[in-house]
């Protein structure tokens, strides 16, 4: 049984109202309907169904901070 299917399992299960979205590294589970640039795949409930939407992905470039050189002796 893949991830996919786990989470189709558990949202059908729940009353609707409830979402999956798979992020990067993992997914969560609320009882919203919310969508997230970076969402690979989210799951819905609607009408008794589980829908499956593609997210899109975007992932964001961030900033990295560089460290002073520290002069341990």
């Amino acid at each position: 049984m893949t991830l996919r299917d786990v989470v189709h399992l558990v949202i059908d299960a729940l009353p609707e109202g409830w979402q999956a979205t798979a992020l990067p590294g993992y997914v969560i589970i609320y009882r919203e309907e919310a969508t997230y640039e970076s969402a690979k795949v989210i799951w819905r409930k609607r009408n008794n169904n589980v829908i499956e939407v593609q997210g899109q992905g975007l992932l964001d470039d961030g900033e990295v901070e560089e460290e002073p050189d520290s002069d341990e002796d």
